[in-house]
């Protein structure tokens, strides 16, 4: 909710006065909280007011009629009770004679109000199914022509599956087969769109401004350069981006300081209603880690002692599950019972309704929980119709695949403002780490033993890289695009800026400028491993760090120092002639402490910290004509570096 909040406040100064270009300051002089906030605050109480009825008298079941009639009286009430608190904050006329009404009725309206008050729904909704009868529920107590609750709707589904995870691609396939051929591009119709108020003419295009995004600020920026209804636009874009993107911190802080104490005491109860809401699916995720490292998932057995005699016959096989399955069926059947809403008893039918996903044999990614969670009750209860169907789900990773793909949509389903920090990785790390450990232990060894192979600090980079892709134990994993990354890397990009000049390292701000007057660049690390933990729950371009904003603003906000970027950063220094003098060690040291403060840096990096740090400095030459000691090096080294726990020093043979 609080992304159509941001587009609301961002869009307000331009809704007269269009500024058909990405190019402006988000928040200035004249940004201010419009009705499309006040509306879509009045929409979040009605939901939050309406949880109590549906706990006490629809049994959890938002679809209930009773609970849709209860729902769409308290959005009058709540429209009309918060709307005439703010009676001047740019509502239409008719709307406006609505909110001051003594008897209000619909009024046939197609407005795009509809639209932009809306989103509140897409988050509260479970299923696909509450999106749409609740978005019907509140939308036509005043907006009840087909085109404004179709408008209506239409944004609620979206935001729906963005909050699902589901990608963009499918998204646009749903808008198009259910409701609006999007068949342009904003830069398309941008010359010639104009000022227009109505859902038909506003929601496509907001659609599309999503669509397009690469970010949550490109999102807003795109909407407002379209031009015409500029702050409900980019409202409803907002809403789509939050859901998908997430919130920047900074952006998020800065916008709420445009409510006042009654609109943010509703904002932050709304976030604590959403946050309880989030944590859903806890019981059935927490099964994820046991699962994955289970040596067995249950055995057949077969009667061996038989005779086949009357005294002593067959029976027939069957199979002796493990405690953890019996113990997951056992919470998945409690869950159904406590989650009624996702109609798992009709899993056939969601089943049914699926099918075209399931056919193409889709990613999981494209399903939202409802469908997943039915293909893990088929596979319960397809085990009593044919025994070992639910055996062969666990033993093929299905099960396994299933959870991660519930426990994606609850990291997405948490407050995007605030988003959570990962946790419960799906890949054992422990096995990745052993393979670097062995493979830099391997590279040192050869070094070592035979130092005339490598000319250059190149030739033990791609030594490395070669024992690294024999080693691991996967190469590559998808995105959440469900493309292939690798997770080796030469030359990934710093998280920050740095002045690396001479010998010296120092972290630079985004905004200090240089001698010359430029910006400070990126450094970069010689080699690292991705942590493919991080790889599958974000898109290519994020994960690749070449986009800076792109990394701040859609992947540092939500690892941690317990889920981090970089599993592995590895620096290489090597000097190709040898060390002979104690001026010599210490020009080295002084460039291997530069490279030793740069992961350091990264080691203590809020949200983007290193889990393992390996420097290794390769010396070249013989012994028998050095001036100095391997003793006198090391002492050199230490006096430059103090933390010698990360940093290997390699020297040719045996003395």
């Amino acid at each position: 909710m609080l992304g159509a909040i941001i587009g609301d406040i961002i869009g307000s100064r331009f809704e007269f006065n269009n500024h058909r270009s990405k190019d402006f300051e988000l928040f200035s002089e004249g940004c201010s909280v419009t009705d499309d906030s006040i509306m879509t605050l009045a929409v979040a109480k009605a939901i939050m007011e309406a949880e109590d009825s549906l706990i006490e008298k629809t049994k959890g079941v938002r679809s209930d009629k009773e609970y849709l009639r209860k729902l769409s009286d308290l959005a009058v009430g709540s429209m009309q009770g918060i709307g005439r608190e703010y009676p001047g904050c740019g509502y239409g006329g008719r709307f406006l004679q609505w909110v001051f009404s003594d008897d209000p009725r619909p009024y046939n309206s197609f407005g795009n109000g509809a639209a932009m008050r809306i989103s509140p729904v897409g988050f509260a909704a479970r299923t696909k199914k509450e999106a749409i009868v609740m978005s019907r529920a509140m939308t036509s107590v005043s907006h009840d022509h087909e085109e404004g609750i179709k408008g209506a709707e239409a944004t609620a589904v979206a935001i729906f599956m963005a909050r699902q995870g589901i990608p963009m691609e499918h998204i646009r396939r749903t808008i198009n087969d259910d409701y609006y051929p999007i068949d342009f591009t904003i830069d398309g119709i941008r010359p010639t769109y104009r000022f227009n108020e109505t859902c038909q003419e506003t929601v496509p295009q907001a659609l599309q401004c999503f669509l397009e995004s690469e970010s949550f600020e490109d999102a807003i920026r795109t909407a407002v350069s379209l031009g015409g209804d500029s702050d409900t636009i980019a409202a409803i874009t907002g809403a789509l981006a939050e859901a998908y993107h997430g919130v920047p911190q900074k952006i998020s802080d800065r916008a709420l300081t445009y409510l006042d104490h009654s609109l943010r005491t509703m904002y932050d109860e709304w976030s604590a209603f959403m946050r309880e809401d989030g944590k859903r699916f806890e019981p059935l995720i927490g099964f994820i880690t046991e699962l994955s490292s289970a040596d067995s998932y249950g055995e057949w057995v077969r009667d061996e002692r038989t005779d086949r005699s009357l005294e002593n016959p067959l029976h027939m096989p069957f199979i002796d599950y493990s405690d953890s399955v019996i113990r997951f069926v056992k919470r998945f059947h409690e869950f159904i019972e406590n989650h009624p809403e996702y109609e798992l008893c009709f899993y056939m039918q969601i089943m049914k309704d699926n099918s075209t996903k399931l056919l193409e044999k889709a990613d999981v990614k494209t399903l939202d929980a409802q469908c997943v969670l039915a293909l893990i009750m088929t596979a319960i209860r397809g085990d009593r119709y044919f025994e070992g169907f639910l055996l062969t789900a666990f033993r093929d990773g299905s099960i396994l695949k299933w959870l991660k793909r519930i426990q994606d949509i609850e990291r997405w389903t948490v407050g995007a403002a605030q988003p959570e920090k990962m946790s419960s990785p799906g890949y054992n790390l422990e096995t990745i780490i052993s393979a670097v450990d062995s493979s830099l232990a391997e590279i040192k060894h050869a070094f070592s033993k035979t130092p005339h192979l490598f000319f250059t600090e190149n030739d033990i980079l791609m030594g490395l890289y070669a024992i690294l892709i024999r080693k691991l134990p996967m190469t590559s994993v998808p995105d959440a695009d469900g493309n292939p990354v690798n997770l080796v890397h030469t030359e990934y990009p710093t998280p920050f800026r740095c002045d690396m000049n001479g010998k010296g390292f120092r972290v630079s701000s985004d905004e200090e400028v240089t001698p010359k007057g430029g910006r400070y660049k990126r450094g970069h690390y010689d080699l690292v491993i991705l942590n493919p933990n991080v790889i599958e729950r974000f898109r290519y371009k994020d994960v690749r760090g070449q986009d800076y904003k792109s990394l701040e603003q859609n992947l540092l906000p939500h690892v941690s120092e317990e889920i981090p970027v970089l599993l592995y950063g590895i620096e290489i220094n090597f000097f190709r002639s040898a060390l002979r003098s104690r001026r010599g060690v210490e020009n080295a040291a002084a460039l291997v402490k530069q490279d030793h403060d740069k992961l350091q840096a990264t080691s203590g990096r809020s949200g983007f910290m290193l889990e393992f740090a390996s420097l290794a400095f390769f010396a070249p030459g013989s012994w028998d004509d050095r001036k100095i000691t391997r003793s006198d090096i090391m002492d050199v080294f230490k006096l430059e570096i103090s933390d010698m726990k990360t940093v290997d020093l390699i020297f040719p043979g045996t003395k």
